[in-house]
């Protein structure tokens, strides 16, 4: 099960293409939108795959309790959280499932990541050194958890930050966190003041970050 909660109707069209993409079989996508009437009437209309159940959340409700409502509803033994901005490559949900078997974590995530940085229209690889190692803390669009992870631990009533505390209690409970390769995921960091809820100076994203370069297509440098 994958879980995307948003307040941006904008962006359901790029959230019901990440997860259509997928090739993994035997997914759902819970997606959990704060919105008025008129939008949750028209996304309803966007939605057209049975797979994908539309789950509307006040808008006064933080981003971690809208988390909870929507793990709260997944059937799969595993649920993972889908961002709405990012970009998720036909294989992320099976090369991230496969991760389970070998590392025999309780939960994976990415940490070393490619990231799109639109100030520059370049790409960069964060955390370069973070690739297939057992880890506290992964980059929480990429959170991906063995259901029994769930039922212990919620996140916590936050609006930023929750997916953070959630793995720092999870590890507090000893459950075995891995951090897998970069492929198959883009961390998408747009110009547009405003539009993302964490804003660091530039300076500060691109703080260790390896320098790639630009592409006119970089889902070829993503997908494998």
């Amino acid at each position: 099960s994958l879980v995307c909660v948003t307040n941006r109707p904008e962006m359901i069209e790029n959230i019901v293409s990440n997860f259509k993409r997928q090739i993994y079989p035997n997914l759902e996508l819970i997606l959990c939108l704060t919105a008025n009437n008129s939008d949750y009437k028209l996304a309803k209309t966007q939605i057209k795959d049975s797979r994908i159940k539309l789950l509307r959340v006040g808008k006064s409700l933080k981003l971690g309790t809208c988390l909870n409502k929507g793990f709260g509803r997944a059937r799969g033994d595993y649920i993972g959280k889908f961002d709405d901005d990012d970009f998720y490559g036909k294989n992320y949900v099976s090369d991230q499932m496969i991760a389970f078997k070998y590392s025999g974590a309780d939960i994976v995530g990415k940490t070393s990541i490619f990231m799109y940085n639109g100030h520059d229209e370049t790409i960069y690889r964060r955390y370069p050194q973070s690739s297939h190692k057992v880890l506290n803390l992964v980059l929480g669009p990429t959170l991906l958890m063995k259901r029994e992870v769930f039922d212990t631990i919620k996140f916590r009533d936050l609006g930023l930050g929750e997916d953070t505390t959630f793995l720092r209690d999870a590890a507090e409970y000893r459950y075995r966190i891995y951090a897998t390769d970069p492929y198959n995921f883009m961390y998408i960091r747009r110009a547009d003041s405003g539009f993302h809820s964490w804003n660091p100076e530039q300076d500060e994203l691109l703080k260790g970050a390896e320098k790639i370069g630009k592409f006119d297509n970089w889902e070829d440098l993503v997908d494998i």
